[in-house]
């Protein structure tokens, strides 16, 4: 197996950035999905549920000053222009540490739709 699969095995470090097309074609199953930034999710949600068969989408504003812990999720997008740079390190370090898959955008549903 390369270095991209995680869950179910142990020491293995995933080192690749993400697309939600690689995880299209790699036909990896997301049931939950993390947004991190804005205010409101708005057509996000639906986009990934319609396009991408995530069966619950959750969202973080990441203006929170207090650092909640990371829920049980498959797929973490964070939108790195609407949150604070400690937000940003905390969530990846944490699914870095999970081995959860996590997809940077700088903005929003018009950047999600070129990656994907």
């Amino acid at each position: 197996m390369g270095p991209e699969t995680a869950q179910g095995y142990k020491n293995i470090k995933i080192i690749r950035k993400y697309t939600l097309q690689n995880l299209q074609e790699r036909q990896v199953q997301i049931m939950r999905c993390l947004v991190v930034g804005a205010d409101s999710i708005g057509t996000k949600g639906t986009y990934l549920e319609k396009k991408f068969g995530v069966k619950e989408v959750l969202h973080w504003d990441g203006r929170n000053k207090k650092m909640p812990f990371l829920p049980a999720v498959d797929l973490v997008v964070m939108l790195t222009g609407f949150i604070n740079h400690l937000m940003m390190w905390h969530v990846k370090k944490e699914a870095k540490k999970r081995g959860i898959k996590v997809l940077y955008l700088k903005r929003g549903v018009s950047e999600l739709e070129e990656t994907a």
